[in-house]
C-alpha cells in the first residue's frame, strides 16, 4: 500500500515575477485542489504547507549555494532520465558589472552537464 501525503508548496519560480503587491494565481491552485477533495479521493495525509520566499529579481540571496555546492547538486539532476527541466538562477548582467560572475555560472553549467 502506497502512502500518499500532500504537500502544498506553491512557487511561480520560473514564471513570470509577480507584480508587486500581488499574489501569484498559483499560489491559489492548492486550495482549489483541496476545496475539491484531492486529499480524501487520494486517501491521503497532510502534509502541510511549505512557503517559499517571495520570486524577487532584485534581491540576490547572500546566502546561495558555494560553486561547488551546485555543480554537486546539478550533475545528478541532469543525467537523470526523470528531469524534463530545471530553472537555476535568474542572471542579473547590472548587479555583474565585470562578468566574473557569469563566466563562473556558465563554467559551473557546464561541469554538470560535462562532469569536468
Amino acid at each position: 500500500m502506497r502512502n500518499i501525503v500532500v504537500i502544498d508548496a506553491p512557487s511561480n519560480l520560473g514564471l513570470r515575477p509577480p507584480a508587486p503587491g500581488t499574489v501569484p494565481g498559483c499560489y491559489e491552485l492548492a486550495g482549489a485542489l483541496r476545496d475539491n477533495g484531492i486529499v480524501r479521493r487520494l486517501g491521503a495525509s497532510e502534509g502541510g504547507v511549505v512557503v517559499p520566499p517571495r520570486y524577487d529579481v532584485d534581491s540576490p540571496d547572500p546566502d546561495g549555494l558555494m560553486p561547488g555546492e551546485l555543480t554537486a547538486l546539478l550533475r545528478p539532476l541532469v543525467r537523470s532520465p526523470r528531469c524534463a527541466g530545471l530553472d537555476t538562477t535568474v542572471y542579473d548582467p547590472g548587479l555583474d558589472p565585470d562578468g566574473t560572475a557569469g563566466v563562473l555560472l556558465t563554467d559551473l553549467v557546464v561541469a554538470a552537464f560535462t562532469g569536468r
